[in-house]
């Protein structure tokens, strides 16, 4: 039985195993829409019964169900988290005024506890930072794009001390990395540049190039940048590390494009399968996982003897609106660099 896409998907791994959450957004008809006097809502819900290549995707009844109350029915864009002592934390965008607020706090109960409500800024593209796991839901350091062009990081706040951004790069879109192998304090993969595009949306999606740069220890000072992704340009994207090694997942107006990548800005392209996608067909809100790791009594392999690194997801579009959720694996070829190898 294929699944109702009713929003965005985000992939999220914990200590519990992996969730794939999507959104819905509609009339606030929960209690604490109710209470809180907004006639509308945006609920992230962990789907069911699915599996990517072994790993089964988690009951719901392990991860938390989030409802945040709003004032507009607008979709937003949000993102989740999950820390090493398995609380959740969520940083969701807040339309209602001149310019779109983001909200980030924790989410044990079902809904946001909001220490961290940044206003005064049109905001867009709330991301977690990547290759590390903060100790709890309080200390997660999130970022998002400012005034749709700047890439910020937001370490985390407390009721007594809200967070303050810090700059990072010009950006349209951006993850933020902290690579523990690596003595940078932080990696960026953002995008670049632009152009409308009518292929992707009615409305002209923005498309762009991506690069990877380092960011030093003071976070005042951006490495060199280098290029990822110049041609196709993209639309959006989504990106994940594992050992050093990344893998990107991005939409263009053409075939998708799966690309691994090393700190050094090696890449291999990675070919898109012939049976992807239907004839005409583009994806939408990819969303990609480093694979956890298995234990013995856990692990398994695929028909090659190997085990996926990283797992994905994306919307499967055409002009009549989005056809159903696709899942899919990375397994990294088996040489010492791969990167290396394109």
């Amino acid at each position: 039985m294929s699944l109702e896409v009713t929003g965005m998907l985000r992939l999220v791994g914990g200590a519990t195993g992996i969730a794939l959450y999507m959104s819905k957004t509609g009339e606030g008809t929960s209690k604490i829409s109710e209470a809180n006097g907004m006639p509308y809502e945006t609920t992230l819900t962990p789907t069911t019964n699915r599996k990517i290549e072994g790993f089964a995707l988690d009951a719901a009844s392990s991860w938390p169900t989030i409802i945040i109350p709003q004032w507009l029915p607008t979709a937003p864009d949000w993102a989740v988290t999950v820390a090493a002592d398995n609380s959740t934390a969520a940083a969701i965008l807040a339309f209602g005024g001149a310019d779109n607020a983001l909200l980030i706090g924790s989410a044990e109960d079902g809904t946001l506890d909001i220490p961290n409500i940044l206003e005064d800024t049109d905001y867009s593209n709330p991301r977690f930072l990547r290759g590390t796991v903060p100790a709890s839901a309080a200390q997660a350091y999130a970022s998002a794009i400012a005034n749709g062009e700047t890439l910020m990081l937001f370490p985390p706040a407390s009721v007594k001390q809200p967070a303050k951004g810090i700059k990072l790069v010009s950006a349209l879109s951006g993850v933020v990395f902290q690579d523990a192998s690596n003595d940078s304090a932080l990696w960026l993969v953002y995008q670049q540049g632009g152009k409308e595009s009518a292929v992707l949306s009615p409305t002209g999606a923005v498309l762009g190039s991506v690069k990877l740069s380092s960011f030093d220890k003071s976070l005042k000072t951006a490495g060199h940048a280098v290029s990822i992704i110049d041609d196709p340009v993209i639309s959006e994207f989504d990106v994940d590390i594992r050992d050093g090694l990344y893998f990107l997942l991005a939409a263009t107006d053409s075939i998708p494009q799966l690309v691994l990548f090393d700190t050094n800005g090696a890449t291999t392209k990675l070919d898109w399968p012939a049976n992807g996608l239907g004839e005409g067909h583009w994806i939408a809100g990819p969303t990609v996982l480093a694979a956890p790791a298995l234990s013995p009594d856990e692990a398994f392999s695929n028909n090659q003897g190997q085990t996926p690194e990283f797992l994905f997801a994306f919307i499967e579009m055409s002009d009549k609106g989005p056809l159903g959720i696709r899942l899919g694996a990375i397994t990294v070829p088996p040489t010492d660099n791969p990167a290396a190898a394109g």
